[in-house]
């Protein structure tokens, strides 16, 4: 009975609250597969309600532990980025999964380079098409 009751706040939960938070579980974003809710409920159906509680308990903590873990990540990320706009260096986020090709010659021409009095590191992104320099898209220095 209780788990029946469990198992249909969960479903309620993964059907009307869970895709109108904005976020996925920070377990699954981490480690990849179910999410806490889809674990829990897997949890209650296999092992009922009273055994399962332990086990989703562990599994709040170790998303917990994503949940700070990604955190730090970004923030360290983020760290980054601003550190490499204060040092006149490209944000290489800009370029996407593809990544970015370096053209010193273009990267030069466009940003000043040696011509400015100093050495400005540019990456040039090959996927965005025919504008910009020497037809690629530099990113953005920020």
């Amino acid at each position: 009975m209780l788990s029946r009751i469990a198992l249909g706040g969960i479903c309620a939960y993964q059907r009307y609250l869970s895709p109108r938070k904005g976020f996925r579980c920070a377990y699954s974003v981490a480690h990849g597969g179910t999410g806490c809710s889809g674990y829990a409920k897997f949890a209650i159906r296999d092992h009922g309600f009273w055994c399962a509680l332990p086990l989703i308990r562990q599994r709040f903590r170790a998303c917990q532990a994503a949940y700070v873990a990604l955190r730090r990540s970004e923030e360290e990320d983020r760290e980054r980025r601003a550190q490499r706009r204060k040092d006149g260096l490209c944000d290489t986020a800009c370029c996407g999964a593809e990544g970015c090709a370096y053209l010193p010659s273009a990267a030069s021409a466009c940003r000043g380079g040696a011509a400015a009095g100093k050495s400005k590191t540019c990456d040039i992104n090959p996927c965005d098409g025919d504008i910009g320099c020497g037809g690629f898209d530099i990113c953005s220095c920020g």
